[in-house]
């Protein structure tokens, strides 16, 4: 009789470790891609006096430089690009200015060098050009980032989306 509740009992126990079992692995999460049919693309386009710009055949753009007084129309007033300097002196092409005592050693001191736009599908940014880049040649760094946040979303799993980044480097010579 011992014998067979010994039985019963580890017949029981081996049914009950085959059907709790598989309940105990985790499944792996398959999350969409954040990008159309898995190809994350970005077009870039360069533009100077409204006009598309389109790359030479060593893929620079070229922009001939013709000075800063053309009309600049800004509400029911004209300026030209010297006015707008006097006016508020940029620190850089990209038009931003830093603090006068701004801490370069910061940690986060490179978050604050460049420009950015979030949950944007058109981002714009402007570049001032001046007589002395005349024969340069300007490096734009663009890094454009699908799925920005990379964090939890709430779609039913705890695990992190994952995010895709692209860089791109467009040159650009001021002839």
């Amino acid at each position: 009789m011992k014998e067979s509740i010994k039985t019963v009992l580890l017949f029981l126990g081996l049914i009950l470790s085959l059907i709790f079992a598989p309940s105990c692995t985790k499944q792996e999460t398959i999350h969409q891609s954040v990008c159309i049919n898995g190809n994350c693309d970005a077009t870039h386009i360069v533009v100077y006096k409204n006009q598309e710009i389109l790359p030479n055949i060593n893929g620079h753009y070229e922009i001939e430089w013709d000075g800063l007084n053309n009309p600049i129309p800004i509400g029911q007033y004209t300026y030209t690009m010297n006015d707008l300097i006097n006016l508020h002196p940029p620190y850089n092409i990209a038009g931003y200015q830093l603090p006068k005592h701004w801490n370069t050693d910061s940690p986060v001191a490179s978050s604050y060098v460049g420009s950015y736009s979030k949950y944007n599908y058109n981002p714009t940014q402007n570049f001032l050009l001046d007589d002395e880049m005349v024969g340069d040649t300007i490096n734009i760094f663009i890094e454009t980032i699908f799925n920005f946040e990379q964090g939890i979303q709430y779609h039913g799993h705890d695990a992190p989306v994952p995010g895709e980044t692209l860089e791109t480097q467009i040159k650009v010579i001021v002839i």
